[in-house]
């Protein structure tokens, strides 16, 4: 054991690194890895009574194909919009020019609509008459179209009343028996217990900002609508004529809508913008608003909209995002071309997944029927499971990523670090499953050239001599098909005396 001049102090030190850090990236282009970075893991966080909560490392489930058609031209063409109805089973969604129904029971999927392909979104919602008749209610922006669910309609009908307001926003709301939609500054209603039946005059503005409505949705039992700089909030006052509809106005809010609308519960996430302020992501829970989203992922997103800054696409006013429930939490799945930024609902943590055959972008989500979360992804065209039991993606292995911070342990003397040790579950108590350990003593400007393998499949997966440094950072790599769960790296360090 090394010893300073003065015998009675050792040198000697065991440290842990645990892993625990959230992305502390330093530059809105995420392809530079030179700080805290968290790809492809989430955190699992475990709390015992009368014990220390504890923090896992997890890798993130992967993603097996159904084989199932999204009816898609191509691959690269984009989900306008989805609904699934869990009484009947039925995963409903648009796609370039037309409306699509697939029945799970039997395994059938049916074109329903044509709609505009100029459509830059189409919202769905349910409706359900006072006779019993339940409907699918989808709209491309130019019509609104039913679709009837209990006698097994061949295809939707559009409604045909003029006074119905022609174009409108795409996304509406069904509260009490009314569909509610908007255009321009104005929201308009359909008569009582139907959708095809609209009068003129049954509309109410949204006034208090001098701007248009951009998206409609029901929280609870209101129902907001959001401008380019404005949140204003309704309620039904079940008003004898024209509107049912009187505007709370204690709830307005100057935030404006910018896209990747999602909900789960009632709880409703979006990206926005308060007035003259920055861009971020926003969580409305009954009246209450506030960003949810940390520097790292403001960057990002702000960098999207610079057009010297290619590396990024702008999140887009006219996509939606995705709600995401699997291995026993809720994400919130924000899509941007370098990365899908995930938000862990429960614990309030940001990470990114990513895909080896490129991005892994959940354009729609369909509910958990028989307990399985489906998706449509992005660049493909087939239904998929995001499976807590496969750990890559359609056959092929995907690699997550850990960045440690840069740190000096401690001290700001010269150390050498003599074995460094990995805690994690052990999958097998035989072979070799091989996780990378790269480090870097100067920022990452080496690229690195230092890395030792760890096989995780070991008793103690461990490695010695790693060298003198000053400062260091760690990265780890796992891209084998097993569920890797890891809890710190523990170091044995020689620490200098200058």
């Amino acid at each position: 054991m090394a010893y300073s001049n003065t015998p009675e102090i050792s040198t000697y030190r065991t440290v842990q690194v645990k892993f625990d850090a959230t992305s502390t990236l330093r530059s809105a282009d995420n392809t530079v890895r030179r700080d805290s970075h968290i790809i492809n893991f989430f955190y699992d966080r475990i709390s015992q009574e009368n014990k220390e909560r504890e923090v896992l490392l997890t890798k993130r489930p992967g993603v097996i194909s159904t084989g199932e058609t999204l009816g898609k031209a191509s691959a690269s063409s984009p989900i306008k919009g989805y609904h699934y109805n869990e009484v009947f089973n039925l995963f409903f969604w648009a796609t370039e020019t037309s409306c699509f129904v697939y029945e799970g029971n039997t395994d059938t999927l049916r074109t329903i609509a044509t709609i505009s392909g100029s459509a830059p979104r189409v919202g769905f919602g349910s409706f359900q008459k006072s006779t019993g008749e339940t409907y699918v209610l989808f709209s491309d922006g130019a019509s609104l179209f039913s679709y009837r669910l209990n006698i097994g309609a061949a295809s939707a009908t559009a409604v045909s009343d003029p006074d119905m307001p022609t174009p409108h926003v795409p996304d509406f709301v069904v509260l009490n028996g009314t569909v509610y939609l908007a255009a321009g500054n104005t929201i308009f209603n359909s008569d009582t217990d139907t959708f095809d039946i609209w009068t003129a005059g049954n509309e109410i503005d949204a006034e208090m900002s001098a701007d248009d409505i951009r998206i409609l949705f029901q929280n609870k039992n209101y129902l907001v609508a959001m401008g380019f700089n404005s949140l204003e909030v309704f309620w039904d006052a079940a008003n004898a004529t024209g509107t049912p509809l009187a505007r709370n106005d204690s709830a307005f809010k100057s935030i404006g809508y910018i896209g990747a609308y999602a909900q789960t519960g009632d709880i409703h996430y979006f990206v926005g913008q308060n007035k003259n302020g920055n861009i971020s992501v926003y969580r409305m829970d009954g009246f209450k608003v506030d960003p949810i989203s940390n520097s790292v992922v403001e960057r990002s997103i702000q960098a999207s909209y610079t057009s010297g800054f290619s590396g990024n696409s702008k999140v887009g006013v006219d996509t939606y995002a995705v709600i995401l429930q699997v291995n026993g939490h809720t994400f919130y799945c924000l899509n941007a071309s370098e990365t899908t930024w995930v938000y862990d609902t429960e614990e309030k943590l940001w990470y990114e997944w990513r895909s080896p055959t490129g991005i892994l972008a959940p354009e729609a989500s369909w509910g958990k029927f028989n307990g399985a979360q489906y998706i449509a992804n992005s660049g493909s065209n087939t239904i998929d499971i995001i499976s807590p039991l496969i750990y890559q993606d359609k056959g092929v292995n995907f690699t997550c990523s850990y960045t440690t911070e840069d740190n000096l342990f401690g001290s700001v003397n010269w150390k050498v670090c003599n074995r460094a040790t990995l805690v994690a579950d052990r999958q097998s108590a035989t072979g070799t499953s091989n996780l990378v350990l790269q480090w870097s003593d100067n920022d990452w400007t080496d690229n690195p050239t230092n890395s030792v393998n760890l096989n995780v499949f070991a008793n103690r997966p461990r490695a010695h001599r790693l060298g003198r440094f000053f400062n260091r950072s760690f990265r780890l790599l796992y891209t084998d098909n097993y569920p890797l769960r890891m809890r710190q790296l523990e170091l044995e360090l020689n620490i200098g005396t200058n």
